[in-house]
């Protein structure tokens, strides 16, 4: 997230670097951006908690796109980090909508669980 921030979101630093960490992104990641989420979300002023939402986000899309790694792994971080972003918008806003998308998004692209579960 300090990448994506510090990088302005850009997938020219953003993939290569999760290349690098690969090894990182595993099934237990998801737990681990969980913990990470309430750490940091905890106790912050409602301007810092957009700013950590919006890089959760941002990073979930990344992971989510990746194409280097374990698909499901990489599916299931996202699913993680659209779920936490959601229960930290305004439900119905613009923005809570177009998490919703990427959480349908990554739903429909999901490798664990039975296909009727996910859709």
């Amino acid at each position: 997230m300090q990448a994506q921030q510090d990088r302005n979101g850009d997938i020219g630093v953003i993939y290569p670097m999760l290349e690098g960490l690969q090894h990182l992104i595993n099934a237990s990641f998801a737990e681990t951006l969980q913990q990470v989420a309430e750490k940091l979300i905890g106790g912050e002023k409602s301007e810092t908690i957009s700013s950590i939402i919006g890089l959760i986000e941002n990073s979930s899309i990344h992971i989510r796109n990746f194409a280097t790694g374990k698909k499901s792994n990489n599916i299931e971080i996202a699913i993680t980090g659209y779920q936490i972003v959601l229960s930290n918008r305004e439900p119905r806003s613009e923005k809570w909508t177009q998490t919703q998308n990427n959480l349908a998004t990554a739903y429909n692209n999901r490798v664990n669980g039975s296909l009727a579960e996910n859709l």
